[in-house]
């Protein structure tokens, strides 16, 4: 038998089928979006750990003045990577990343391509790429070798193996793939699809010169080392370096945090993480009460 009370609330449903319609859709509602705003919360906090060593690597900033305004970037000069690893027993790699523009021909087919990168040898080693084909230690050894996504692959070869196709960059050179790695995860700033090495484009002159900034700086730290003066031992090494400009300063920031702490965003994603947490708590609690 169903007890007297219930049938008796089933009554009062049936009476104000309305009313609570309203209220049990109101709180499905609410708890669905508390839980699409806790999901998008798990993917904020998942950045850069795909790398196994993530806690390790840190992007180099430099502060200086301009114009009697504090500015802040990630533009470095070539030199400095290879100084670090020679002066910092600590750094146990430094690895130069520059975005690339460029235009790539295999065959008959001309493409444009904007998620190329150069990148020095040490980034397969540094940064955790699923190789499906060649070796992470020696993909960028040779100064025309390139490694690129199974994506890209897919586009200029077919079904072909890629290892050992060439391509040509930029109408100048010719690059034989080198490696075939899986497609790069979302939650990297290191979303390059084509990598080729460093070297090949960034020679005499311009590799040493200080003062032309345009390179990103990773360094890869050994497991024990004193972060709190890390910075202030790079600040002395750039300035060594710079004559005349006694206000650079060089900071080290974890890659971790970078996409919810962006040292050069004006409004951080961290502050909107915050929000909807408190957001995703509160909506159902709210309605509860409310209702």
């Amino acid at each position: 038998m169903v007890p007297f009370g219930l049938k008796k609330q089933w009554r009062i449903i049936r009476k104000r089928k309305l009313y609570y319609f309203i209220n049990i859709f109101g709180l499905a509602l609410g708890i669905a979006s508390s839980i699409l705003i806790m999901l998008w919360i798990a993917d904020e906090l998942v950045h850069e750990r795909m790398h196994s060593n993530s806690d390790r690597i840190m992007l180099l900033y430099k502060e200086y003045n301009m114009g009697g305004d504090a500015e802040l970037n990630s533009s470095l000069p070539l030199p400095l990577g290879p100084s670090l690893t020679d002066d910092f027993p600590e750094i146990a790699q430094a690895v130069r990343v520059v975005p690339q523009r460029a235009t790539l021909q295999y065959g008959e087919n001309i493409f444009f391509e904007n998620t190329v990168c150069a990148a020095d040898p040490s980034y397969f080693e540094v940064f955790s790429f699923n190789f499906l084909n060649g070796d992470p230690a020696s993909a960028l050894s040779e100064p025309y070798s390139m490694v690129l996504t199974r994506e890209k692959a897919e586009k200029y070869f077919g079904d072909a193996d890629p290892l050992g196709q060439v391509i040509e960059y930029d109408g100048r050179q010719k690059y034989t793939i080198t490696g075939l790695i899986d497609n790069i995860d979302q939650h990297t700033a290191m979303d390059f699809d084509m990598v080729v090495p460093l070297e090949s484009i960034y020679k005499g002159p311009e590799a040493e010169d200080w003062y032309s900034h345009f390179t990103l700086t990773y360094i890869f730290l050994d497991p024990v080392v004193q972060r709190d003066s890390l910075d202030k031992r790079l600040t002395g090494h750039m300035r060594s370096r710079l004559e005349g400009d006694p206000t650079v300063i060089l900071r080290a920031f974890p890659i971790r945090q970078l996409h919810l702490h962006d040292p050069t965003a004006q409004n951080p994603r961290a502050t909107y993480v915050y929000i909807f947490s408190v957001v995703g708590i509160l909506v159902p609690v709210s309605y509860t009460h409310l209702t």
